[in-house]
């Protein structure tokens, strides 16, 4: 057998995930309890500019809808050489921000130190 039908037959056999692909996005086997949180953010992946104006407005049309609470899911900064970049930089937005009464680490069950719980501030 050549090496290219070698490779295939693994493939075939072997599923392998590419975390940077589109489905990708779906790779959390953690399913969150979505009646917990008015909105879930997910901006794992995101590079920093983009994630900071997403965050940005959602939390401005989070209040404005009137949601209560937030699930911003940003990672542990594992996979960067800078660390975790995207959790430091939304963590900034989050106490500059009119828009937010508090935030925390979120749980475990939730994502833990990969993901911060926002409360927003009413009307």
């Amino acid at each position: 057998m050549d090496d290219k039908k070698f490779i295939e037959e693994w493939l075939k056999n072997n599923p392998v995930i590419d975390k940077d692909a589109a489905a990708g996005r779906k790779k959390h086997s953690r399913s969150f309890n979505k009646k917990k949180f008015d909105l879930i953010i997910d901006i794992h992946g995101y590079m920093k500019k983009e994630a900071t104006d997403l965050v940005k407005n959602q939390l401005k049309l989070s209040h404005k809808k009137g949601y209560r609470k937030v699930l911003i899911i940003h990672g542990k900064g594992l996979h960067s050489s800078e660390g975790p970049v995207l959790k430091e930089k939304i963590r900034k937005i989050l106490i500059a921000s009119i828009y937010v009464s508090d935030f925390h680490i979120a749980s475990p069950k939730d994502g833990g130190e990969g993901a911060t719980v926002v409360y927003i501030r009413r009307g």
